[in-house]
């Protein structure tokens, strides 16, 4: 399974804000420590101890040590790393503390002494547990989509949940669709049943791959093996027993030209010796329709209200400028342009008188 990942300067940009913030705040909080401090840059180098130690964790010790189980060491490195750093920390600010814990008796200065090396070790603690958390959030994602991915690919299965939430395998190919509620992914099967996964349909989709399936909304995929009839915008789904009525989703627009291309890479055109076939044929209108859409695609670099024009007119025999304009509520002036675009190239035709007359697919 392909994994996305942010661009890389979106990844860079996300690490130097985090170090530019505790870098801010290691400059300007002194609660910790006395105010009197005549070299305030000395904070600024405290602060990149810290950020040596999160990132020392970030990309050297979780990826080598705790994702190959290696936990003892993990940890002990952790610590040891944290102790360090506020070590170094401590000995660097240490001349400006100095004339502060001289003025208190012995027990009461090594008292202080402590007590302040102790705050500053729990500090650069809870940064480096900050960093692990990140890691081991990551880490996990990682396995589970490797996991999905296995299954998928091996058994061509999908782990889901049933209404009570006991985990269960399910075969793709018994999959008739999938839609989205809030932030649940709802598996609706052939025999009729529903089950549930807990992911979004973006991981769903990228899950499913697109080989085999289709997103054709921001909440809905569907397998193309059960892809009946598209037509005005719409996919329409083979009739089942165990569905009251045929389920028909709109294509949304945002996701047309995707939709229309990945179902042209399964579609062949017909053979030569067979282009006498049955124009009532259902396989025909299909090879048919998806050749015109993508012929349009290419030649008019993905204009999606012209192909609603196109659309209309291939439903709507005769119609008129004003009809089209109206239907799909396009200015006149632009449904005028795109019809002369289709007429040049010699996908519509106007039939008829001046007045009486309308435009038809050629």
């Amino acid at each position: 399974m392909k994994v996305f990942h942010k661009p890389i300067y979106e990844r860079i940009l996300t690490h130097f804000l985090f170090c530019a913030v505790l870098l801010y705040f290691f400059g300007f909080n002194c609660r910790l420590r006395p105010v009197a401090f005549p070299a305030v840059y000395k904070e600024y180098v405290a602060g990149g101890f810290a950020i040596i130690t999160i990132y020392l964790n970030f990309l050297v010790l979780f990826p080598k040590l705790y994702t190959c189980r290696r936990y003892k060491e993990y940890w002990l490195y952790t610590i040891g790393s944290v102790v360090l750093s506020s070590c170094l920390e401590m000995i660097l600010v240490y001349p400006q503390l100095y004339n502060i814990y001289i003025s208190y008796s012995r027990p009461e200065m090594i008292e202080t002494l402590t007590m302040d090396s102790f705050y500053v070790t729990i500090r650069n603690g809870g940064l480096t547990l900050f960093a692990y958390t990140i890691n081991e959030i990551i880490w996990l994602k990682k396995q589970t989509a490797e996991k999905d991915s296995l299954v998928r690919e091996k058994y061509n299965s999908l782990d889901v949940k049933d209404k009570k939430h006991q985990p269960l395998f399910i075969l793709t190919g018994n999959i008739y669709y999938c839609e989205q509620d809030r932030n649940i992914s709802v598996i609706h099967l052939l025999d009729g049943k529903q089950y549930v996964r807990y992911c979004s349909m973006n991981s769903l989709e990228e899950l499913l791959g697109k080989t085999e399936f289709v997103r054709i909304s921001r909440n809905v995929i569907v397998p193309k093996n059960y892809i009946s009839n598209f037509k005005d915008n719409k996919i329409e789904l083979e009739k089942n027993d165990n569905y009251s009525q045929s389920m028909v989703f709109r294509v949304s627009e945002s996701y047309l030209e995707k939709v229309v291309n990945q179902l042209n890479m399964e579609i062949k055109s017909p053979p030569i010796q067979n282009s006498k076939k049955n124009i009532n044929d259902p396989d025909s209108k299909k090879i048919s329709a998806v050749t015109d859409i993508q012929s349009i695609l290419e030649v008019f670099n993905q204009n999606q209200k012209l192909l609603t024009v196109y659309h209309y007119i291939s439903t709507h025999s005769n119609c008129k400028i004003s009809d089209i304009s109206n239907d799909c509520k396009i200015s006149k002036g632009s449904v005028s342009r795109y019809l002369a675009k289709l007429t040049e190239h010699g996908l519509i035709s106007y039939n008829g008188a001046k007045k009486t007359g309308g435009y038809s697919i050629k």
